[in-house]
């Protein structure tokens, strides 16, 4: 799975924002914005990998344990796909 090459992420202030761009930028009509683990997630799904991938990377980067990792992974994922930013 990838994110959707309508959206991209940029530190604007100090915050995370992901812009949508071209005719995205009409259908979501606004920014959301997204905190360091957003990003850190968002960074990898640009590239492309699963959702198995995405949990071991979490695990790497953070001390959190397998369930926290496993759920935080599936929200983040369920918003993504909630708002059409993920393209599988």
């Amino acid at each position: 799975m990838k994110t959707s090459s309508d959206f991209v992420l940029r530190k604007i202030a100090g915050e995370y924002i992901l812009v949508p761009t071209g005719a995205s930028a009409l259908a979501f009509g606004s920014m959301a914005s997204t905190n360091d683990v957003g990003y850190f997630m968002w960074s990898k799904l640009e590239k492309g990998c699963s959702q198995e991938e995405l949990v071991a990377a979490l695990l790497d980067e953070y001390d959190v344990d397998r369930k926290t990792a496993e759920q935080d992974v599936n929200s983040f994922l369920e918003q993504l796909r909630k708002h059409h930013l993920l393209e599988e």
